[in-house]
């Protein structure tokens, strides 16, 4: 049996999110580009499909782009934490050690300190990993670790270790 045709539609988003899971990441980030657009989406739907590029581009090692994305969603929207965090990782990924830093502890006090306590430094990567790229994730366990490198597990359930 063929594998289903994937189509620009509102069912892109989730389309990209199987791509990703298959390690089809040039194929993600064209879904989540073309989820990000759709005029019949509401912005919670533009939101995450943005977020999820921003993850996309930091799998794929362009961490400046995931950064320009993930502030682009952090500006329209200093309460997205998974944003504020994806920023964290993507500044950790270039080496930006101070900024990094400096975002962290803004997302540790928006909200009111919801962003604390539900990524806080014991927890955070339990938070993320279910739904992170496996770089991505790595890249906050390394800021959180004061590492240049960190290990996480793919889809697949394969180890895969990182270097920032």
């Amino acid at each position: 049996m063929a594998p289903p045709t994937l189509c620009a539609s509102p069912h892109t988003f989730p389309q990209g999110n199987a791509a990703g899971a298959l390690g089809d990441w040039s194929g993600a980030e064209r879904f989540y580009r073309r989820a990000a657009t759709l005029d019949d989406v509401g912005g919670d739907v533009e939101g995450i499909a943005r977020q999820n590029l921003a993850l996309t581009l930091l799998q794929r090692g362009e961490f400046e782009a995931s950064e320009r994305e993930a502030r682009s969603l952090v500006r329209r929207d200093g309460g997205f934490l998974d944003a504020r965090a994806a920023l964290v990782a993507a500044l950790w990924a270039q080496g930006a050690s101070s900024e990094a830093e400096a975002e962290w502890a803004a997302l540790q006090a928006a909200q009111d300190g919801l962003g604390g306590e539900l990524y806080p430094p014991s927890g955070a990567i339990d938070r993320v990993a279910p739904r992170w790229p496996p770089r991505a994730t790595a890249a906050l366990a390394a800021f959180l670790s004061l590492s240049r490198s960190a290990s996480a597990t793919d889809y697949s359930g394969k180890t895969v270790d990182f270097s920032f």
